[in-house]
């Protein structure tokens, strides 16, 4: 029985967030003064829930609640406050906050159409901004588009509604038939990080190896998230290496969950929403969806020759008859593979007092799939068993994909800062069962189903952010970011059953070019040739395939995000990264964005980057048997 993917949280990390917490006293010490207030429609004056209400220059920004409510801290001192909301137009207020002194304040909001400028963003800078305003392109999907899209996983999601996004099902493909390689900007799927709430998220614990787009590459799953826990998803389609990490080559996607409370939602694909408290500073959020999909096939009948002796389409078609038989039963399936998907996620967070506050989000997915090979004809005896399939068979990956995450940290302001830190832990596990099938060389002993092993991946990371805004004579915002990140990784592949890769009954994997093997007790074809050692489809990972692997890698970064006028916005960063296994990388960027007209910008980007290649890439290995066509049409290995 497979053990659980169990891992304790590293030590340092533990005792940082305990550390951090105990700086709350302090942070609330420092006496950051009250802005409360509410966001009505200007034209009927009904208060708008939903709003988000942010501090230009800084990372602050809350969302406000049914009611129209809202509240937000921040130290004294001369600040503008945007409220912006999908179908109204952005309002900005100039306000000044006193020590000692509550402040509080009416937004009214005009109707407008919608323009994805309106949306605050939080990927691409640590310093809250609409999407225009960034000087790289950002795509923002809204929940209302999501549910538009009409697509129940958000891979389709983002591939309908993101022009340089791309992917889709494979089929034949073994793994890759149930984790979807991607791409954004025609790059490769492990060039894209992707974050949930702005922190890291893990892998899938698949690598794709075989010929299809994405070969030898590893990515996210993002079929993982259920989609019903989306409130928007932002999309950086730049270069973001020395902002988050080598693996933003392509860019970054950010999945903003749902804060929500009061409201309960129920749909076709079972997704639920609710919340337990009222109070504007705190949202519960707590989604599940299941997925039932059914298989596709657009495989036509076979017309190849099925039956050893039997030869043409008439006296094939005689056999079948006789054997209450059509072509369509002997042929492959071709299409999407099936899955039954269960998914939960959690979103949440809690005020400490002053500044702070602890959140976190805890997800977890759990699916079941089925996809098929090709079709093993009767008259290939390399391949089939007669007495356990007289017919021939058509084998099942039917893999068990587990994929658990959490986060969670604290935030607040201490000192003028905006501080953050965080840990994140993800895993995935991918357990190959294949079905319907044999093990050729063990003849009529073999079984018919086989465990061919699994690849477990695992992922600890954790962070600090901090975010100051500086006053500079003649710049109308400044803000410094720092941060650094250090992150701990596991891969492993544990073998299968032994029958699932051996070679007959006895000890031995086969080398069918190598004749009579002394102690091997293997199957032979009608040549005298050994059949194939292995599960048909999925041959299993050997004891010598067993990897058991970590790693562990350091970063820092800085940067200035600054508005030097309403026209001219002036980016830089740069990042130090250092891997345990690959070395020492330091990347930049510096992006900029000039407004030469009302509505017109011009906008551009230069930065460095580097990947270092993942735990899978470096450690994956298997054994697999190749069929192949000789020059007098016999199969060889």
């Amino acid at each position: 029985m497979r053990s659980p993917l169990v891992k304790r949280i590293p030590i340092w990390a533990a005792v940082s967030l305990l550390c951090f917490v105990g700086l709350a006293p302090e942070a609330a010490a420092q006496e950051p003064e009250e802005i409360s207030g509410t966001v009505t429609d200007q034209a009927t004056g009904q208060p708008l829930g939903g709003a988000s209400v942010s501090i230009v220059g800084s990372s602050r920004a809350v969302i406000t609640n049914p009611v129209g409510a809202f509240v937000i801290r921040i130290r004294p001192g001369t600040w503008t406050l945007r409220t912006t909301l999908i179908g109204y137009a952005p309002v900005e207020r100039e306000v000044t906050v006193l020590a000692g002194q509550p402040l509080t304040v009416s937004l009214a909001m005009e109707i407008q159409a919608l323009e994805i400028g309106q949306i605050v963003v939080n990927v691409g800078s640590r310093a809250a901004r609409t999407a225009v305003e960034t000087p790289v392109p950002i795509d923002v999907i809204s929940a209302e588009q999501i549910i538009e899209s009409g697509h129940t996983e958000v891979n389709q999601v983002l591939r309908e509604l993101v022009p340089s996004y791309q992917a889709s099902h494979q089929t034949i493909s073994d793994g890759t038939d149930h984790v979807n390689p991607a791409s954004l900007r025609g790059l490769g799927p492990d060039q894209t990080l992707v974050l949930v709430n702005g922190k890291r998220r893990h892998n899938s614990a698949l690598v794709n190896v075989n010929g299809t787009f994405g070969r030898g590459t590893v990515a996210v799953d993002l079929n993982a998230i259920p989609v019903s826990a989306i409130q928007r998803i932002e999309v950086l389609r730049d270069g973001a290496s020395a902002q988050y990490g080598s693996d933003a080559i392509a860019g970054v996607i950010n999945i903003v969950l749902k804060e929500q409370t009061e409201r309960f939602q129920l749909t076709s694909t079972v997704g639920a929403t609710g919340g337990c408290l009222s109070t504007p500073t705190r949202a519960d959020t707590v989604t599940g969806q299941f997925l039932n999909r059914e298989r596709t096939n657009r495989s036509g009948a076979e017309e190849r020759d099925f039956f050893p002796g039997i030869e043409g389409d008439e006296a094939t078609d005689a056999e079948l008859a006789a054997r209450g038989l059509t072509r369509a039963d002997l042929s492959m399936q071709t299409g999407q593979s099936e899955a039954q998907v269960g998914m939960f996620f959690l979103n949440t967070a809690i005020p400490l007092g002053g500044e702070a506050e602890v959140y976190g989000n805890a997800g977890g997915s759990f699916r079941n799939g089925s996809a098929t090979g090709f079709y093993r004809r009767p008259n290939q005896d390399e391949r089939v068993v007669p007495d356990l399939y007289p017919d021939g068979f058509l084998p099942q990956i039917n893999p068990d994909i587990r994929d658990l995450s959490f986060a969670g940290g604290v935030r607040g302001g201490l000192q003028g800062w905006d501080l953050d830190l965080s840990v994140a832990h993800g895993q995935n596990s991918f357990l190959f069962n294949i079905e319907n099938t044999n093990n050729a060389s063990a003849g009529v002993s073999s079984p018919v189903s086989f465990d061919a092993g699994s690849l477990n991946f695992r992922q600890t990371t954790g962070n600090f952010d901090a975010v100051r805004a500086l006053s500079v004579s003649g710049i109308r915002s400044l803000a410094l970011a720092l941060g650094g990140e250090f992150r701990v990784e596991n891969y492993q592949i544990e073998e299968g059953d032994f029958g699932s890769y051996s070679c007959g009954t006895a000890s031995g994997v086969c080398d069918p070019a190598r004749g009579d093997v002394p102690g091997v007790d293997y199957d032979t074809t009608s040549a005298g040739q050994p059949k194939a050692a292995g599960s048909q489809v999925f041959p299993g990972f050997q004891p010598s395939n067993a990897v058991d692997r970590s790693r562990n890698s350091v970063s820092a970064y800085a940067a200035l995000e600054s508005e030097l006028s309403d026209r001219v916005t002036l980016d830089v960063a740069g990042r130090f990264e250092d891997y345990s296994d690959f070395g020492s990388r330091v990347t930049g960027k510096i992006a900029a964005r000039w407004e030469v007209a009302p509505g017109y910008a011009l906008r551009g980007a230069a930065s460095t980057g580097f990947r270092a290649p993942s735990l899978h890439q470096s450690w994956f290995n298997n054994v697999s048997t190749q069929f192949l066509t000789g020059a007098g049409g016999e199969q060889v290995a």
